[in-house]
């Protein structure tokens, strides 16, 4: 979890209840429970021994992202994360945007757009690509 775990001690050891605990963490009442039970069985708020790092957005922060995403393809991950921050009030990496976008089976990546040839280029074009094809078949009969 992205808070602070001293604050959150300081926080459970103040008797506050259950729904504030959440509200002020930023988390919801069943996280907030699953918190203070950790406190009372461990005395710290703080996941040990785990093989991987805490994920610092919530599910519901994973499907605005996935939504943003798709609502707008022209927006990056760091857009995403600036906004994710002035709603959140907490920093998300545009790393951790763009892997919660894949494991979303979104691209991070968007194609290269070419530039559209105007009639003359497409003309030169197909010019070029005749002579080639004449040369190739030429090569063909040498061998």
């Amino acid at each position: 979890m992205c808070f602070p775990v001293h604050a959150i001690n300081e926080i459970i050891g103040s008797n506050a209840a259950i729904k504030e605990i959440g509200s002020r963490v930023g988390r919801n009442q069943r996280a907030a429970m699953r918190i203070c039970d950790r406190w009372m069985q461990e005395g710290a708020t703080d996941r040990r021994g785990r093989p991987y790092p805490p994920q610092c957005t919530t599910s519901r922060e994973d499907r605005q992202i996935v939504r943003m995403a798709i609502t707008d393809r022209s927006v990056t991950s760091r857009t995403i994360a600036q906004y994710n921050e002035s709603v959140t009030h907490h920093s998300v990496s545009a790393r951790a945007i763009r892997l919660r976008l894949e494991k979303s089976g979104l691209s991070v990546r968007r194609p290269l757009l070419g530039l559209p040839l105007t009639q003359n280029h497409r003309r030169l074009h197909r010019q070029w690509c005749d002579e080639r094809r004449m040369r190739a078949a030429e090569w063909n009969e040498v061998v």
